[in-house]
């Protein structure tokens, strides 16, 4: 009995000595996960700032082209209205 008793034991001890290196293998693969899972968030944030930065670049110069479109069309509208006015047949210079 004492025996089989020891050998149970050896058996329990050799179970924990795995147990134990199954742990230890996977804590490396835990923190290299848990690495680029920080890197992945870092490259996620510094993406949105890019694009914050562009999408107020690209507002920028879409009010600026706005701007420059309303101009042109009040230019051509009070040049249309001024030809329209001359009623010479000839086109004034």
């Amino acid at each position: 009995m004492g025996i089989i008793a020891r050998r149970i034991e050896y058996l329990e001890e050799q179970a924990e000595a795995r147990n134990k290196q199954v742990i230890g293998d996977h804590a490396a693969c835990k923190r290299e996960i848990a690495r680029l899972t920080e890197e992945l968030e870092q490259e996620r944030s510094s993406r949105a700032v890019l694009i914050g930065k562009k999408n107020a670049e690209i507002s920028f110069f879409k009010t600026e082209l706005d701007g420059l479109l309303a101009e042109i069309a009040n230019t051509s509208a009070s040049s249309n209205s001024a030809a329209k006015s001359d009623n010479s047949p000839f086109v004034s210079v």
